[in-house]
């Protein structure tokens, strides 16, 4: 009966292997579980070449002093979010615990809806940061254009993916996203309200009205803070004890990991 069993399993194993509708991994290991996360990564190695045979390059994108700049790694970044986002793949146990060897495939079209629906979701974040900004919600806004970005990025064709904005334009996401972080951080205003000692209180405003949130942190002297929220314009700096320092520098939160 054992022998048979894995007589059939093997057969049906083999033609998944054999049709070229699917994509497919495959994974060992002294447990199911150990062997199902190797077949999970296989064939995310597997959906990732043929995800990256159709483009060149993904970007991530990494604050300066002069923007938004990017830097040259797809792979990996489509791994990532095919992680996150594969739950339509079959699995069956071909061998089972103590030498477990399991499979784990997918319709190459489910692939496709994965991308589909990864686009709906770019607009979305689109459609919020938008409000956000509007709304002075820098927090909000700053992340979602940039996790919009970093889908758009994922996609297998990112020059192709367009946005109408509200007043009518038709927009490349890919280009236009990047011109608004960095249009919202040539607005981020900041000043001194008053000092007690070692703690300061910020002014910050957002094309001149006071912000209604924002997420930064600030070098204290000795080292960066954790995250800070300023609200309604106000935000607070608690340096260092004897930081005499006539600047303080702050960075405003954006890609939230």
């Amino acid at each position: 009966m054992l022998f048979a069993a894995i007589s059939v399993f093997s057969q049906n194993w083999d033609a998944v292997k054999g049709n070229p509708v699917y994509l497919y991994g495959e994974g060992w290991g002294v447990t199911v579980a150990e062997a199902d996360e190797q077949a999970l990564s296989d064939l995310i190695s597997k959906i990732s070449v043929s995800v990256t045979g159709d483009v060149s390059h993904e970007e991530i994108e990494k604050a300066s002093n002069d923007g938004i700049n990017g830097e040259s790694v797809f792979r990996s970044s489509v791994r990532t979010y095919s992680q996150a986002t594969l739950t339509n793949t079959q699995k069956i146990v071909i061998k089972n615990e103590p030498d477990a060897h399991v499979g784990r495939w997918i319709r190459r079209t489910e692939i496709d809806k994965i991308f589909e629906g990864r686009k709906h979701k770019i607009r979305d974040y689109v459609a919020s940061a938008i409000n956000a900004e509007e709304k002075g919600k820098l927090d909000i806004a700053l992340k979602d254009y940039y996790w919009a970005l970093c889908l758009v990025k994922s996609l297998r064709y990112p020059s192709e993916m367009n946005y109408e904005t509200d007043d009518g334009e038709n927009v490349l996401l890919v280009n236009w996203i990047p011109r608004q972080l960095n249009d919202v951080f040539s607005n981020i205003k900041v000043s001194l309200s008053k000092r007690n000692g070692d703690d300061l209180e910020m002014f910050i405003t957002y094309k001149g009205k006071p912000v209604n949130s924002a997420d930064y942190s600030f070098f204290d002297g000795r080292d960066w803070s954790n995250l800070y929220s300023a609200k309604d314009g106000v935000g607070v700096i608690e340096l260092a004890p004897g930081n005499t320092a006539p600047n303080v520098q702050l960075k405003f939160e954006y890609e939230y990991r």
